[in-house]
């Protein structure tokens, strides 16, 4: 993620990871990482990650500058260019919850639960930009929080994700 990141993404101006290690060879894998890429704040979750990972997401969100969040995980690979400020620019236009990167006119399979799933009826924007109500979608088009690439404001994640109870990303 980080080296894709790196070459494709226009205008990041703060990277905040968060991680956790279960060997001693993961550390070390890190600290490579750490070293590869020293520009990165890195915060590493304790032993006990499912209580610590809300508060240290919420930690990272409010100590940005930044009026807008980009979340991301790490097995995402960014295989074109884009411009942070041009995306946030569309999300502005558009009064949309989120901006979804991952998601494109071409995601029709739910690989989670190996099942189609249709693409729900859009509204184009702009070049390859839609727009979409989450009520008619199903699965990766249904749901608003996901961490997969989606820019978001930071005020109103921040007041969403305190009100949630999660431990781990995929809550």
């Amino acid at each position: 993620l980080l080296e894709s990141t790196e070459k494709y993404i226009h205008g990041l101006e703060t990277i905040t990871v968060l991680y956790r290690t279960d060997t001693e060879r993961f550390a070390q894998a890190y600290q490579q990482v750490q070293e590869d890429f020293a520009y990165v704040r890195f915060t590493k979750q304790s032993n006990q990650p499912q209580k610590n990972f809300k508060p240290l997401t919420l930690k990272a969100i409010r100590n940005t500058k930044n009026d807008y969040i980009l979340f991301a995980v790490d097995d995402i690979i960014v295989k074109d260019y884009f411009d942070i400020e041009y995306c946030i620019s569309l999300l502005e236009q558009t009064k949309a919850y989120g901006f979804y990167l991952r998601l494109g006119q071409n995601l029709n399979f739910f690989y989670m639960l190996q099942t189609s799933q249709p693409v729900p009826p859009s509204n184009h924007i702009v070049d390859d930009v839609f727009s979409w109500q989450f009520a008619r979608g199903q699965y990766d088009w249904g749901y608003p929080h996901t961490v997969d690439m989606t820019i978001y404001r930071k005020n109103m994640i921040l007041q969403t994700f305190e009100s949630f109870q999660f431990d781990c990303p995929n809550r």
